[in-house]
């Protein structure tokens, strides 16, 4: 007969790779990066249209978008995560409550573009959409276009924005803190849910 195998798996998260702490230099720094980003493309592309009827010009500032979404997620999605192994941290609270603004803040800057590119008129839009030089762009213009019927200003989208983490946001936060609290007896042991 076989002797069972026992493996030891690593059973806590490590976000290390990510920031050292929510102290760390590091995540100020690629906050103050996300700020810089969002306000360059924003300069760049307010108040120039022409990428709204020229292919290669959209092209291009796709490409400058979809730069902003892969520096955007870094400091959020490790502040969140640790947030939800410890729930309880001021520290993390204080620090979600420093960050969330001024990424909102940034964000904001950009909210133009999307609503430009979705009064685009019909006939342009099918062209773009058969555009060769567009092609890797496809999906995300559909989803523009498409969604572009729900769009409200410019001014009311960045209202919900910065109203968002205070509704909702909230909301899901003080959930997850009273289930945190939450325990259960399990072999003469008090175990967190």
């Amino acid at each position: 007969m076989k002797k069972e195998q026992k493996f030891e798996y690593k059973t806590e998260w490590d976000f290390t790779d990510l920031y050292s702490s929510p102290n760390d230099p590091q995540l100020e720094k690629d906050v103050s990066n996300i700020e810089k980003a969002y306000t360059t493309f924003a300069k760049k592309y307010a108040k120039d249209d022409s990428y709204l009827s020229d292919e290669k010009k959209l092209a291009q500032s796709i490409e400058d978008y979809t730069k902003l979404s892969l520096i955007y997620e870094k400091p959020q999605w490790y502040l969140h995560n640790m947030q939800a192994v410890d729930t309880q941290s001021k520290l993390l609270s204080e620090k979600v409550a420093q960050v969330e603004p001024r990424i909102t803040k940034a964000v904001n800057q950009v909210l133009f573009y999307s609503i430009k590119l979705g009064k685009i008129p019909k006939d342009v839009q099918k062209k773009f959409l058969s555009s060769e030089i567009l092609k890797k762009y496809r999906y995300f213009l559909k989803l523009i276009f498409r969604n572009a019927q729900y769009n409200l200003t410019e001014a009311e989208e960045k209202i919900l924005n910065l109203k968002s983490r205070t509704g909702y946001g909230l909301w899901v936060e003080g959930s997850s803190k009273l289930k945190s609290n939450l325990t259960v007896k399990f072999e003469g042991k008090e175990i967190p849910l």
